[in-house]
C-alpha cells in the first residue's frame, strides 16, 4: 500500500465479507464514515462497536484514508460485486440523499481473485447478495 499510494500507511480496520448460502445479504448504499477511534484520537464522541471504540469521523479525517478491498473470491456483478457512485466521494451525503440516488447512478466494480479495489471511504457504495 505504501508503494501504491506514495505515502506511509497503517491499517486501522478490517472487515471480512463471506456471502455464502445461509449468510447472504444486501449491503445498502452508504459511505464508510465510522472508523476505529485509534484512527482519529482527537475525536471526542466515541462508542463501542464489535469490542472496539469507534467514532464518526469528520470528512477531513476520512479524506486522508483509503479503503482497500481485497478479493478472496471472484466477484462478478451477479455475485455481490461492489457498486459505486462515481464522484460521490467529494462530500458526506445524508440518509435522504443516499436513499434518493437512482439505480443507474451506480456502476458495478467486478473483480477477480486477488484484485484489490482502492477507494475513498466517502465514495457511496453498495453490494447485492451473492447468487451462486
Amino acid at each position: 500500500a505504501t508503494n501504491a499510494l506514495g505515502a506511509q500507511v497503517a491499517a486501522v480496520d478490517a472487515t471480512l465479507f463471506d456471502k455464502i448460502e445461509g449468510a447472504n445479504w444486501t449491503v445498502p448504499a452508504h459511505q464508510d464514515v465510522v472508523v476505529p477511534a485509534i484512527a482519529a484520537p482527537e475525536l471526542a464522541i466515541v462508542f463501542p462497536r464489535y469490542g472496539t471504540m469507534y467514532a464518526d469521523a469528520p470528512d477531513e479525517v476520512l479524506r486522508t484514508m483509503v479503503a482497500a478491498r481485497v478479493h478472496l473470491d471472484d466477484s462478478p456483478p451477479e455475485n455481490g460485486a461492489l457498486s459505486v457512485v462515481p464522484g460521490s466521494h467529494h462530500r458526506r451525503l445524508r440518509d435522504p440523499e443516499l436513499s434518493a440516488l437512482p439505480r443507474d447512478a451506480f456502476v458495478a466494480c467486478p473483480a477477480r481473485v486477488g484484485d484489490v479495489l482502492v477507494m475513498s471511504p466517502l465514495v457511496v457504495h453498495r453490494s447485492s447478495p451473492s447468487r451462486h
